[in-house]
């Protein structure tokens, strides 16, 4: 995996042929430069021959990039909302299946359960995602990882997931991710289970405000935990007429 980590934007390339693991994001381009940067970015992504997506949200400059995107050969795929929320109005957990069991993913074999069942959002499954969380696995069960991560079991079988992510610089915020319930086992109550605990954890670590962004499916459910709309998100790939052989977008 490489990652570019600048003051004016983040490159992350998986090594992966998967644009959920392929990401250009926080842009804070001068205008001058910003033409010269997006090329750049695009530019790589062409040479390795990987798909991508470019995260465009309200911090995000020029104030005219997703115009400066499309016009280098980028289009609009998906956008998410943008919600927060204040942890100390977090109420009770949420009714769920009483024999649901959720644990923090403690060991290889219960982030591979995590992979198996965030890879199952896609069909078929994803193996990018399968061997994402695989490469990662040492890093994500080292104790100083910011992230922790949560699989919920009915009957031992994983049937759901979801991610904390702690950003520790004054004033972070905590960001709930990869909310994903098997397609069997949705509208039980579980993906608000698996949410409600990602946020009792950051509340537990400290932290007074999360964020997380979200589908038009899942608003109703978080609105129901207490989060409240703050922004757009808009994800970015190349035009099917520009993508690079062989792009494989789960």
């Amino acid at each position: 995996m490489v990652v570019e980590d600048q003051p004016d934007l983040l490159v992350v390339d998986s090594g992966l042929p998967s644009d959920t693991f392929n990401k250009v994001a926080r842009a804070r381009f001068a205008d001058s430069a910003a033409d010269r940067r997006i090329e750049n970015a695009i530019r790589h992504f062409r040479a390795v021959k990987r798909p991508f997506a470019w995260w465009v949200g309200p911090g995000s400059r020029p104030l005219d990039l997703e115009v400066r995107l499309v016009a280098h050969g980028l289009e609009a795929a998906e956008s998410e909302l943008g919600m927060s929320m204040e942890l100390a109005e977090l109420g009770p957990m949420p009714a769920a299946p009483r024999e649901l069991e959720i644990q923090r993913a403690a060991s290889p074999r219960e982030i591979a359960d995590l992979a198996a069942v965030f890879a199952a959002n896609w069909d078929p499954p994803d193996e990018a995602a399968l061997t994402f969380y695989q490469s990662a696995t040492a890093v994500l069960l080292e104790a100083s990882c910011p992230m922790i991560l949560f699989v919920g079991y009915l009957g031992g079988a994983p049937v759901s997931c979801s991610e904390l992510f702690m950003d520790r610089v004054p004033g972070g915020v905590a960001g709930v991710y990869s909310v994903a319930t098997r397609r069997e086992d949705r509208n039980r109550g579980i993906g608000s289970a698996m949410t409600w605990v990602a946020l009792n954890e950051a509340r537990r670590q400290g932290f007074s405000t999360a964020a997380l962004q979200s589908s038009e499916a899942g608003r109703g459910v978080y609105t129901r935990l207490g989060f409240a709309p703050c922004c757009n998100f808009t994800e970015y790939t190349l035009a099917i007429s520009a993508a690079p052989t062989g792009q494989n977008r789960p």
